[in-house]
C-alpha cells in the first residue's frame, strides 16, 4: 500500500506527537489540481482544497485460495458546484485520461507541512470518469502498484526463418516462440528398465518449423530461451529427446536420425536434421500369451507363470520360469506373444528400415550353475540365440529376419533353453519384465516435431540467494527451474512482467517553443526549437551546459525514483575526440551518460535523494574534439509510475523452501496475459504474490505451522494483536521490549533488563531508575511527565550513552525513544514521542461497530479431485489425485479442480491438500474496524497471521482465543476518516 519502507514506523512515531494531525492529500499534477480529504491545507509546494465528496478508500486484499493480489482502483468525487469540469475545455485539459494521481499522507504538527515529510499511499493514473454532472465529477484511478497485464509470449517472425529470403513456412506463421518450464522427458522406449514406461502419457512441447536452411537441413525452434537438457545421442540411442507426431498412427514416435543443436542460448534453442528422417515406433503384443515346456523328465523345467506380465506395459513386475536341477541339454520353457496387424497397412515395406525385438529380463543362477549353461532362443529373428544376463536393467535386442508389415504382426516365441546339463542343486531362473517390437521407419513428409527434454534454466538472479533464508536452488544458475517459487520468479524476472506507465511531464518547454525556461552556457545555445551544441572553432571547444532550474520546471519532481528521459537528436556533424554528453548528478543519483547519435533516445535513471530541490543540467565536455554540430529538438522527463523491479528476496527464498517438493512442468505456446497465468499458477501452489509495504514483490505460501507476522513464532506479540480491550498500562514483555544497554559517566557499560508486567508511567520510571542505580556508581534518575507523556533519563556524573539498538528486545519504543537511534554526548535525554498508559500497544478495535463475524463464502467441499498432466495433443488430463475430509461434515461433497502446470503427483497432491484444508468446512472471518484516525495497523501484510481478541470470540474459542491464528485477507484505509479495517480468516 505504501511506496516507502518506513511507513509503519513513520506513522507510529508521528501519530503520537502532540497535535500531530494526519492529513490526506490527492494530487493531480497534470491538471494542476490537488484536493484534501477534510480541511484544506498547504504543504511547501501544493495547496490542497477541500472539495472531495464521499469517503474514498484504498484496499489491499488477497484471496483466501491464493493468487495474484493487487490494489484496486481508487474512486473519488470532486464537487462541481463551481464547475470544476471547465478544466476539460479544449483550452485546458480536454483529455485528462492517463494523468498521474498520487495520494499522500502528511502529519500537521503546527509547523510548516513539508513534502519531504510526506508518505505516498497510492500512485495511479486517471482511467475513467464514471459520472460527471452539476454536483460532482467522479474520478477513477487505476493503481500502478500492480503487476501489469502484459502479454507473455513473442510471436515468431520471418527473421527467425531458416531461409529469411523465403520466410517462415505457412504452418509456423502467427505462432508464439515456446516458453518451456520443467521436465518434459518422455521415457517410452527407454533403454533402462527402471526408466522405461509403456504409458503413452506425456507432456511433450511443440517445436516450430523454421524451414530448410542453406545446407538443405530442416530447422526447428524448440524454445525462446536456453533449455537445460536436449539429448542428441546418435543413431544407436533410444534417448534422443525429440519426437514426431505421426497422425497416420495417431501417436508420438521418437526421432532416430541424428539431429544437431544449432543454438542453445538465452536467445533460444534451435535444432536441425537432414531430410527424410527416420523414427522409432513401439509395437506391443495383444491377446493371450501362451506357455509351453519341453523337458527330459518331469520337474526339470518350471513353466513360465504370470505370463501376461510380459505384455502388460508394467516394467516393475515379471513372468518367471526356470531350468531346475538335473535339466538336460535341450530342455526348455517357452512363452509365445501374439502381435496384432500394424496400424498403418498402407505403409510401404520399403519404408520400414528394421524391426527389433526388445526384451527386458534378468537371470538368476543357484547351486553352482553358470549363466552360460542357459540361453534365450528367440524365434523369427536373424540372431536366434542370446546369452543370459544377470542385470535386471539390461535390454536384449534381437533383430527380425525380415522388415515387413507381416513381420511386425508375427507372433514371437521366447524360450529359456538349457545349453549345458545342470547338476543336482543347480538352477537357472529367468524373470521377464516386458517384451515389445521396435519399428524403425521413414515418411515421405515432415512430421511435426516435439521436445521431450528439460526446459528453462535459472539466470544469474539465483546466485547468492541467502537473504533471510537460503533459496532452495541457491547458486543454481544454469540449472533447470521446476520449483514453484522459482518459476513464478522467473516469469516475473525473465518475461519482464512489469508496468511501464509514465507520470506527468517534469520539464517546461519540452519542444523549446520559446526557451524562456532554459539557460545555456558555453558552446550550448538554447534557440527556438532546439538546444544546439556547436563546435567553437575559435576557442577550439565543444563545451557547455543547458539548465532548467527547479523554479522553471513544470514540476519539482520526486526524490529517489526512476525517471525516463526521452529526447530526439539531429546531427549535422558528429563530434569527435573524447566528447561526452551527460546528465549531471545534481538531479540524477549519479552522472548519467546521454547518447548524441541521430534519432530518438530513452534513458532510464534514478533521481537523487535531493532531486526536487536541484536543477536539471545537461553537460557537454571534451578535451580534444575538433568538430561537432548537433541539436536536441524534443526532450521529455517523466517519472516511471511502475514500481522499480524490486523483490523481497527473503520471502521468495522462504517460499522456495515451502515449495521444495513441487515440480512444475508446462509450456506457454500461446500469448497469455501475465496476471492471468501467474494468478493461476499461484492458486495451484497455495500461494500469493503482491507488492508489500516496501514496494517489493513478495510471495507467501500458506503453511499453517508458520508463526505470527511480527513475532514469527506461535505466540503473538502486541503488534500481532487486534484487541477490543487493549492494554492500558506500560506493558513490558520478556524478550520483546524489556532490555537496553547504557554506558554511564564513569564510564562503564551495563545491560539492563526490566521485570515483565504492567506499569504506570511513574512506576516504570522508578523500575528503570532502580535497575540502573543498582549497577552504576553515578546517581542515575528516570522520571515520567504525565502532561507531556515523555520520559527523561539522567546521569548526575555527566555525559553518558543510551545504546538502544544493542538489543532487538529494546525498551526504547515503549518509552518514546527511537530504537534505531542511540543517545550520546549529553547528561540527560528526554524521549521524542509522547506515550501514555493508554497509548495502545495492540491495535485497538472500535467500541461501536468495530467487530463482526461471518463465515467463508466458498462452498464446502469434502471430496477434492485435482486433474493434472495435460496432454499436448488432446488437451485432456492424463492423471487425477483425490482426497477427502469428512471430519466436520459427513456428507460427500465433490469438487474438481484442474492443474495445467504439473505432471508430478507430489505437486498435484500439494495442490489437492491445500484445497481440502481450506474448503472442508466454513471458517470464521473476523471483520475489524479501528477507531478514527488510528493508523497503527497499516504495516501488516497480506497472508500475515494475526491474532483477534473480542468477548464474542472468547465465548466461541475460550482460552484458545489468545493463540488462534487468523489469516489476513484484507486491509483497508478510509481516507477521510483515516479508519483502518481488516478482514482475517480463522486458520
Amino acid at each position: 500500500m505504501s511506496r516507502f519502507a518506513d511507513l509503519a514506523d513513520h506513522i507510529r512515531q508521528h501519530s503520537k506527537e502532540i497535535g500531530a494531525s494526519p492529513r490526506i492529500g490527492i494530487d493531480i499534477p497534470g491538471l494542476s489540481e490537488a484536493f484534501s480529504l477534510g480541511d484544506a491545507f498547504s504543504s511547501d509546494t501544493t495547496t490542497f482544497t477541500d472539495e472531495v465528496t464521499g469517503s474514498p478508500a484504498i484496499t489491499l486484499s488477497a484471496s483466501r485460495l491464493g493468487g495474484l493480489s493487487t490494489i484496486p482502483s481508487l474512486q473519488f468525487s470532486v464537487s462541481n458546484q463551481d464547475l470544476f469540469s471547465d478544466l476539460f475545455a479544449s483550452g485546458g485539459s480536454p483529455n485528462p485520461e492517463n494523468e498521474e494521481v498520487n495520494v499522500y499522507l502528511y502529519f500537521d504538527d503546527g509547523t510548516a507541512i513539508l513534502d519531504a515529510e510526506r508518505e505516498k499511499l497510492f500512485s495511479g493514473i486517471i482511467s475513467d470518469f464514471p459520472s460527471l454532472d452539476y454536483s460532482h465529477v467522479e474520478f477513477q484511478a487505476e493503481s500502478t502498484d500492480i503487476l501489469a497485464q502484459q502479454l507473455i509470449g513473442t510471436l515468431i517472425t520471418d527473421s527467425d526463418a531458416a531461409d529469411t529470403d523465403k520466410g517462415l513456412p505457412e504452418e509456423s506463421q502467427g505462432k508464439v516462440r515456446p516458453i518451456i518450464y520443467g521436465d518434459h522427458v518422455f521415457n517410452l522406449g527407454d533403454d533402462l528398465r527402471t526408466s522405461e514406461t509403456g504409458s503413452t502419457s506425456n507432456n511433450l512441447t511443440p517445436c516450430l518449423y523454421l524451414g530448410v536452411d542453406s545446407s538443405g537441413n530442416h530447422r526447428w525452434l524448440v524454445a525462446d530461451h536456453k533449455v537445460s537438457e536436449i539429448n542428441a545421442e546418435g543413431d544407436d540411442s533410444e534417448q534422443q529427446e525429440i519426437w514426431g507426431f505421426d497422425s497416420t498412427l495417431g501417436r508420438f514416435v521418437r526421432l532416430f536420425s541424428t539431429f544437431t543443436v544449432e543454438q542453445n542460448t538465452e536467445f533460444g534453442c534451435i535444432i536441425s536434421h537432414a531430410s527424410a528422417p527416420q523414427f522409432y515406433d513401439h509395437w506391443y503384443g495383444l491377446g493371450t500369451v501362451t506357455t509351453a515346456e519341453s523337458e527330459s523328465a518331469p520337474g526339470r523345467v518350471t513353466e513360465f507363470a504370470d505370463e501376461e506380465r510380459v505384455i502388460d506395459k508394467d516394467f516393475t513386475t515379471a513372468s518367471q520360469g526356470s531350468l531346475n536341477e538335473s535339466a538336460q541339454t535341450g530342455d526348455n520353457t517357452t512363452y509365445t506373444i501374439p502381435f496384432p496387424a500394424y496400424d498403418d497397412q498402407n505403409m510401404d515395406d520399403a519404408d520400414i528400415i528394421d524391426i527389433d525385438y526388445m526384451w527386458y529380463a534378468d537371470a538368476t543362477v543357484a547351486g553352482g550353475a553358470a549363466l552360460g549353461d542357459g540361453r534365450l532362443v528367440v524365434g523369427g529373428t536373424s540372431a536366434v540365440n542370446h546369452s543370459l544376463t544377470a542385470d535386471e536393467n539390461t535390454r536384449v535386442v534381437s533383430t527380425a529376419s525380415a522388415f515387413t508389415k507381416v513381420n511386425i504382426a508375427l507372433d514371437v516365441t521366447f524360450a529359456l533353453d538349457c545349453v549345458n546339463a545342470l547338476a543336482a542343486g543347480e538352477s537357472i531362473t529367468l524373470d521377464t519384465y516386458q517384451v515389445y517390437k521396435r519399428v524403425r521407419y521413414t515418411r515421405n513428409e515432415n512430421l511435426p516435431l516435439y521436445f521431450g527434454g528439460k526446459g528453462r534454466v535459472y539466470g544469474p538472479w539465483i546466485q547468492g540467494r541467502t537473504t533471510g533464508e537460503t533459496h532452495a536452488d541457491n547458486n543454481g544458475e544454469g540449472n533447470l527451474i521446476e520449483n514453484g517459487a522459482g518459476i513464478v520468479e522467473s516469469l516475473l524476472r525473465d518475461e519482464g512482467v512489469f508496468s511501464n506507465i509514465l507520470g506527468s511531464e517534469i520539464l517546461n518547454e519540452a519542444d523549446f517553443a520559446t526557451v524562456d525556461k532554459w539557460d545555456s552556457t558555453g558552446d550550448v545555445n538554447d534557440v527556438v526549437g532546439a538546444l544546439q551544441f556547436v563546435y567553437n572553432a575559435g576557442a577550439g571547444t565543444l563545451q557547455g551546459t543547458a539548465t532548467q532550474t527547479k523554479a522553471n520546471r513544470a514540476g519539482l519532481g520526486e526524490n529517489a525514483v526512476e525517471y525516463h528521459l526521452v529526447y530526439t537528436v539531429t546531427v549535422a556533424t558528429a563530434p569527435d575526440g573524447d566528447f561526452a554528453l551527460t546528465l549531471t548528478d545534481a538531479f540524477a543519483e549519479s552522472t548519467t551518460v546521454l547518447s548524441f547519435t541521430a534519432g530518438a533516445h530513452d534513458i532510464t535513471f534514478t533521481s537523487k535523494a535531493t532531486a526536487s530541490a536541484a536543477n536539471f543540467v545537461i553537460n557537454a565536455t571534451e578535451s580534444n574534439s575538433t568538430q561537432g554540430n548537433f541539436s536536441i529538438t524534443v526532450i521529455s522527463l517523466k517519472p516511471s509510475l511502475s514500481l522499480a523491479v524490486s523483490f523481497d528476496e527473503s520471502s521468495l527464498n522462504i517460499a522456495s523452501k515451502d515449495l521444495s517438493t513441487t515440480k512444475l512442468s508446462f509450456v506457454i505456446s500461446d500469448q497469455v496475459e501475465s496476471n492471468q497465468i501467474i494468478d493461476a499458477i499461484l492458486k495451484t501452489l497455495g500461494s500469493v504474490v503482491y507488492y508489500n509495504n516496501e514496494d517489493q514483490i513478495r510471495m507467501r505460501t500458506f503453511v499453517s505451522g508458520d508463526g505470527f507476522g511480527v513475532s514469527g513464532v506461535g505466540s503473538p506479540v502486541a503488534e500481532d494483536i487486534w484487541e477490543f480491550d487493549p492494554q492500558q498500562s506500560f506493558l513490558v514483555i520478556t524478550g520483546e521490549n524489556d532490555r537496553f544497554r547504557y554506558t554511564d559517566s564513569d564510564p562503564a557499560i551495563y545491560d539492563i533488563q526490566i521485570t515483565a508486567g504492567g506499569y504506570t508511567g511513574d512506576g516504570l520510571a522508578a523500575a528503570i531508575e532502580t535497575a540502573m542505580d543498582a549497577v552504576s556508581t553515578p546517581d542515575m534518575t528516570c522520571t515520567y511527565n504525565s502532561t507531556t507523556g515523555k520520559f527523561t533519563i539522567s546521569d548526575a556524573g555527566g555525559n553518558f550513552t543510551l545504546t538502544w539498538d544493542f538489543f532487538s528486545a529494546s525498551l526504547a519504543d515503549l518509552l518514546g525513544f527511537n530504537s534505531g537511534v542511540n543517545n550520546t554526548g549529553a547528561a540527560s535525554y528526554t524521549s521524542t514521542v509522547p506515550v501514555w498508559a493508554d497509548s495502545f500497544i495492540e491495535h485497538p478495535i472500535a467500541e461501536v461497530n468495530g467487530f463482526s463475524l461471518r463465515k467463508s463464502q466458498d462452498p464446502i467441499i469434502t471430496d477434492v479431485t485435482v486433474n493434472y498432466f495435460l496432454s499436448p495433443t488432446t488437451n485432456a488430463y492424463q492423471s487425477t489425485s483425490n482426497t477427502s475430509d469428512v471430519t466436520k461434515h459427513a456428507e460427500t461433497i465433490k469438487g474438481t479442480f484442474n492443474n495445467n502446470y504439473t505432471r508430478d503427483q507430489t505437486t498435484a497432491e500439494f495442490h489437492r491438500d491445500f484445497l481440502i484444508a481450506r474448503l472442508f468446512k466454513k471458517f470464521y472471518h473476523g471483520i475489524i474496524n479501528g477507531p478514527t484516525a488510528n493508523l497503527s495497523p497499516i504495516g501488516v501484510e497480506g497472508w500475515d497471521f494475526v491474532n483477534l481478541r473480542h468477548p464474542v470470540l472468547n465465548g466461541i474459542l475460550g482460552s484458545g482465543e489468545e493463540t488462534q491464528k487468523w489469516l489476513l485477507l484484507r486491509e483497508s484505509l478510509a481516507l477521510k476518516s483515516l479508519t483502518m479495517s481488516i478482514e482475517a480468516e480463522q486458520v
